[in-house]
């Protein structure tokens, strides 16, 4: 007994990877992206400050250059989310947990800021950690 073996066809050979990166940032958008999370800081000295500067910036570059916009959004967005974060621990002021809350609040934003900021100098995005993503 003879079994027929129908014999596979080749399989094509493997695309080539190209060098394309997403995730870094250009040379040239790299200080502005760190002057962007360095912004956000203003918010420590008078609270809106921060983010009306951030927005601003943002809404000049945005169109002139993709990374810049990346890191907008981001900044942004982490913003909006350490606002609402830091009304609720107002709110629970009343609890009396709030106070341990908003200082944690406060130091973990000062922290991460710094460390976007350096990361942008590097070239690398950086995602806050949670950011609630509104734009």
């Amino acid at each position: 007994m003879t079994e027929a073996q129908d014999p596979l066809p080749p399989s094509p050979p493997p695309a080539p990877v190209t060098a394309v990166s997403d995730d870094r940032i250009p040379p040239a958008d790299r200080q502005m992206a760190m002057l962007t999370h360095l912004l956000a800081l203003a918010n420590y000295v008078a609270f809106p400050a921060g983010l009306i500067a951030v927005l601003v910036l943002w809404l000049v570059k945005k169109d002139d250059s993709p990374p810049l916009d990346r890191v907008g959004r981001e900044v942004l967005n982490f913003n909006l989310s350490m606002l609402i974060y830091g009304i609720v621990s107002v709110i629970l002021v009343l609890v009396l947990i709030g106070i341990g809350l908003l200082i944690a609040l406060w130091v973990f934003g000062l922290v991460v800021t710094i460390v976007a900021a350096v990361r942008a100098n590097e070239g690398h995005y950086y995602r806050y950690p949670l950011t609630i993503r509104f734009l």
